[in-house]
């Protein structure tokens, strides 16, 4: 399936593992960051992770034809902002739902958080992780970075790549998939026209008689389709 039925850029679906360029925080620790880009531009998308394996898989939702779906694995919101640190590096920031909260609600306060300097505070670890989303009141200039470019950060999101991701951890044979796989139907071999016999000299060349299973042109008007083809 195409990524861009996968990534979704503020409201709006766009085309498509771990990096040095994702930026994290310890737990009962705080980053201080400036948003590159403001909230409508936040790329987001539904994320399948497997903690039952270490280190933890995680594979992007194909939706309708999704492998990890079959398996009853549920995905979660997870979303990315390209932020810039205070050592001026473009980093990446990955967050759940909660933060994502907290960001669009910073910004309707203060306008696009693009450039304005927001702190980030983490708390517990685990399933006991809180976040906490404070705007500085404070701005930078921000017109010489360059964003992260997020979308190659993520995937992978064709099928039978995300399916053999899972094969090769151990968390699904490639066979349970089979029926999500487009079939491959062999489509039958065309006839062979007869042509003319040679005839001998000075006589015309005897045309063969038309076949009982050839149609004419005005038979396909209807639309109607030759019974070769039907499944």
């Amino acid at each position: 399936m195409a990524a861009k039925s996968v990534i979704r850029k503020g409201t709006k679906v766009l085309e498509g593992g771990g990096s040095s360029q994702f930026i994290g925080i310890e737990p009962d620790a705080a980053i201080v960051v400036a948003p590159l880009v403001g909230m409508d531009e936040m790329i987001s998308i539904d994320l399948h992770s497997f903690w039952e394996i270490n280190p933890a898989v995680h594979l992007v939702c194909l939706g309708d034809n999704c492998p990890c779906c079959t398996l009853g694995n549920e995905s979660g919101f997870k979303a990315y902002l390209p932020v810039l640190t205070r050592e001026g590096e473009s980093k990446i920031f990955a967050f759940g739902i909660g933060v994502a909260r907290q960001f669009s609600e910073l910004e309707e306060e203060v306008g696009s958080l693009a450039g304005k300097l927001v702190k980030i505070r983490r708390a517990g670890s685990g399933l006991r992780t809180r976040y906490t989303v404070t705007g500085l009141g404070k701005s930078i200039d921000i017109s010489t970075a360059t964003p992260a470019d997020i979308e190659s950060q993520l995937g992978p999101f064709d099928l039978p790549a995300i399916i053999r991701k899972l094969e090769e951890n151990g968390l699904a044979e490639a066979e349970q998939f089979e029926d999500l796989l487009p079939s491959k139907k062999e489509k039958p071999e065309p006839k062979a026209k007869k042509t003319a016999e040679p005839a001998p000299k000075g006589k015309k060349p005897v045309k063969p008689a038309p076949e009982e299973t050839e149609k004419k042109a005005d038979d396909w008007e209807d639309g109607e389709e030759s019974e070769d083809w039907d499944a």
